[in-house]
């Protein structure tokens, strides 16, 4: 399939690759991120389900490094370039970007339960110590049962975490 996206990862000049609580490194905000900001473009190999499954055989077998990828359509992966920071970002049960397109995560609306989450009364990313996470829904068709676990433990509309949102 080749590559089809001709434009290279872009990331927001206010995110940074740091250690991450949740795992490995992590994207982070360094500066207020209105909602609606674009925080993230990715760029690379566009490849089918079979294609992916044949260089996750050759990491297994050690013949070739880590695979990033994402799911933008059905039977449709792309392969970021080795080392991209964009693909230092971490997925969440309560994400605070969202894809706004296959290729382009932006800065989540404020609502109240993303205020909470964030720990701020200001709508967007929060600067400094607030890691940039999204959905694994929304980005990997192979993760499901990491998404149920989400949804029993995330619904911000259950009784226990909406004592927990008010208590901040």
């Amino acid at each position: 399939m080749g590559s089809v996206r001709a434009d290279v990862c872009w990331l927001h000049p206010d995110i940074e690759v740091r250690r991450s609580p949740v795992h490995g490194l992590g994207l982070f905000a360094f500066a207020p991120l209105a909602p609606g900001t674009t925080v993230s473009r990715l760029g690379g190999q566009l490849i089918s389900t079979g294609e992916l499954r044949a260089m996750l055989g050759q990491v297994e077998r050690a013949e070739r490094g880590y695979v990033d990828s994402i799911t933008v359509a059905p039977d449709r992966h792309l392969v970021l370039p080795a080392g991209t920071p964009n693909g230092r970002g971490n997925h969440s049960c309560d994400p605070n970007t969202w894809w706004i397109d296959a290729y382009t995560l932006a800065a989540r609306r404020a609502t109240p339960a993303l205020r909470c989450a964030l720990g701020s009364g200001s709508p967007g990313l929060d600067p400094g110590v607030r890691q940039v996470t999204t959905s694994a829904r929304s980005s990997d068709a192979q993760d499901e049962p990491r998404t149920a676990r989400c949804r029993a433990l995330a619904d911000l509309r259950a009784p226990r975490a909406l004592r927990r949102c008010a208590a901040r």
